[in-house]
């Protein structure tokens, strides 16, 4: 029985220690406790399971050297086991701290895992060697059994002691304290004493570090101008006391590897206009990031793409070109409820289905189709709602396999290489040039004419015929009265 609960708590182990096995973690260890005064030990990380790694050891107290920065990774991107380790030297007496930060990743889970610790060294002055003096003098003095002996042998005895006891005391300072430490431009984030962390944009390439010690016998080096890249970067400022021993800050920087809606206010800012903004697959730009692109009138394009940062979809916001303010969501599918009668529509063609919520203004869509079409093809759009397809763009050149689309008035497209029948086209307003609009006033323009010519060639014939009139009225000759008898008449 006693075998057998053996073997199971065996087991049960084994199954723990496996259970646990893939979970990244590092652990500080020193090889000494307590030493002398010049004694030299060892400090050592040791991380498990970890595919990357970027650790840092510092000390503080009266020792120099133990001190360990590592960050790197596998390079077949897989787990290991791995001890990192420094050597130390206790300069005096006092406590000695050392103190473990930084992470370790597994390629199990892919997630970092914080690591955090300390370890202590007591630091005592040696034994002084006067017992051995003493007691060879006072054992010889008292085997003679004389006063002579005595007198002799603690003379001789006692005079080491004094000596060894006038040992010189150093009045060097060991303070490696921090007193401040900045960035400029810049808040830092501080996680304890010796570890401060800060973020930046994807278009800062360097910063300025700037450290105070907190006595001024000490010496500060690391500070200055640091470039950075992608990801995370660590500076680390040492600080040196008057009597030597070293105390390690570490700084890390995390740069962003492209903008984010969150760098939105920034980008305005600094009038970069069409800025690439890392958005996921489904963000929401909210209607008061909307009105900022409007004010603005700056362009911005929002980008989805995959871990290989391929593009799968994306949109160009014009801002001089919005009017309504509404939240808006960069989702885009390659399918859609209406599948059925949109591929009814189409004659069965060979196409792609894309569907999206409603864009702002004059917003452009971008889509990775190399899947489904080739560099050189030309692509026709069509948009469709109300069981109806109309034609929105045709001939649209696929290049490096991407596609740009006018978003229409539309929450479904549909693209293909043939050309369907029975499509609505759909109006597009198109600026008149001056040559245009002189064509256009052309018509008004003679129908004008001719009515006033009209009037005016009715207002002569009238005139005419008035004035002939008159005329043959003066030429006709007066007929001469008739004289009539007169009854009363006697002549």
């Amino acid at each position: 029985m006693k075998k057998i609960q053996i073997i199971l708590t065996s087991l049960v182990a084994a199954f723990l220690l496996g259970a646990n096995s893939f979970a990244a973690s590092g652990n500080i260890y020193v090889s000494k406790s307590s030493v002398y005064v010049g004694d030299t030990f060892s400090v050592s990380v040791s991380i498990t399971s970890s595919a990357a790694w970027n650790i840092h050891v510092t000390a503080s107290g009266p020792v120099s050297g133990c001190t360990i920065n590592a960050a790197d990774a596998t390079a077949d991107a897989k787990d290991t086991n791995k001890t990192f380790t420094s050597s130390c030297k206790a300069t005096g007496a006092g406590t000695i701290t050392l103190s473990l930060s930084g992470d370790v990743t597994s390629a199990s889970n892919g997630n970092a895992v914080y690591l955090s610790g300390s370890r202590t060294v007591t630091v005592t002055k040696k034994p002084s060697s006067d017992t051995g003096g003493n007691t060879g003098g006072n054992t010889g003095g008292n085997t003679g059994g004389n006063t002579g002996g005595n007198t002799g042998g603690n003379t001789g005895g006692n005079k080491p002691t004094t000596g060894s006891n006038k040992k010189p005391t150093s009045t060097k300072s060991t303070n490696n304290k921090l007193k401040s430490i900045s960035v400029d431009g810049y808040s830092l984030t501080k996680v304890n004493d010796n570890n401060y962390k800060l973020k930046v944009t994807h278009d800062i390439e360097s910063v300025n570090v700037k450290a105070t010690a907190a006595d001024a016998k000490a010496k500060v080096s690391g500070t200055g101008k640091h470039n950075i890249k992608d990801g995370k970067n660590t500076i680390v400022v040492t600080i040196t006391s008057e009597s030597g021993a070293k105390n390690y800050i570490n700084l890390t920087v995390t740069r962003k590897d492209g903008f984010y809606l969150e760098d939105l206010d920034y980008i305005i800012a600094k009038k970069i206009n069409n800025a690439d903004i890392i958005v996921g697959g489904d963000t929401k730009v909210s209607s008061s990031d909307i009105a900022k692109m409007k004010d603005s009138g700056m362009t911005f394009k929002l980008i989805y793409s995959n871990q290989s940062k391929r593009l799968i979809s994306g949109w160009v916001i014009d801002g001089s070109k919005i009017e309504k303010q509404k939240d808006f969501n960069t989702a885009v599918s390659f399918n859609s409820e209406y599948r059925k009668e949109i591929l009814k529509l189409s004659n069965y063609a060979d196409g792609l289905i894309v569907s999206t919520h409603t864009p702002p203004d004059g917003a452009k869509l971008r889509l990775y189709v190399g899947d489904k079409f080739e560099d050189g093809n030309l692509v026709n759009l069509y948009s469709y709602s109300q069981n109806e397809l109309k034609t929105v763009g045709e001939k649209i050149e696929v290049r490096n396999g991407i596609i740009e689309l006018d978003a229409a008035d539309s929450n479904t497209y549909f693209l293909t290489m043939s050309s369907i029948a029975g499509a609505k086209t759909e109006p597009k307003e198109v600026a008149e040039t001056d040559s245009q609009k002189e064509d256009n006033n052309g018509p008004i323009i003679a129908i004008i004419v001719g009515a006033l010519a009209a009037t005016l060639l009715s207002a002569i014939v009238i005139f005419i015929i008035i004035a002939k009139k008159k005329k043959k009225q003066t030429e006709e000759p007066e007929m001469p009265e008739t004289p009539q008898s007169n009854p009363f008449n006697f002549s």
